[in-house]
């Protein structure tokens, strides 16, 4: 079987079992699929079986692994934003991401500027002065 048929099964394998809540099939899976040529996809859905069984800091690593690999990978920037707001705590960081994030679209998505309003928030931030001095 060519590589690329081998990673798209194993991706396809671990994203069924990422959807029935089997994080450590899902696991195994996309760590095949990376083994076989699954790039960025691959190490993202292992950063998500990472954080779904607690290991953040794997998680960040995968994250940021599959950013290397492409840094366009916009479901990579995404989960990396997730994983540092709502796990790590470190919305300074996440807001980084979430706006990069937002970047990459065609369109503004409505559900990440809200995201990002809070964020901005939580991080000191305020919305549409960033930078600026009081």
């Amino acid at each position: 079987m060519p590589a690329a048929a081998a990673a798209e099964g194993a991706l396809a394998e671990a994203l069924a079992a990422a959807r029935s809540g089997d994080w450590a099939a899902a696991e195994l899976a996309f760590g095949r699929a990376l083994e076989t040529g699954g790039g960025a996809p691959a190490m993202t859905g292992l950063g998500l079986a990472y954080r779904n069984t607690g290991r953040f800091g794997l998680a960040e690593q995968a994250y940021r692994s599959a950013l290397v690999a492409d840094p366009a990978y916009g479901p990579a920037v995404l989960n990396l934003a997730v994983l540092l707001d709502l796990y790590l705590q470190q919305p300074a960081a996440a807001l980084e991401q979430y706006e990069s994030y937002q970047a990459t679209l065609a369109e503004p998505d409505a559900r990440i500027a809200n995201w990002i309003r809070e964020v901005e928030i939580r991080a000191g931030r305020s919305a549409g002065h960033a930078g600026a001095s009081p």
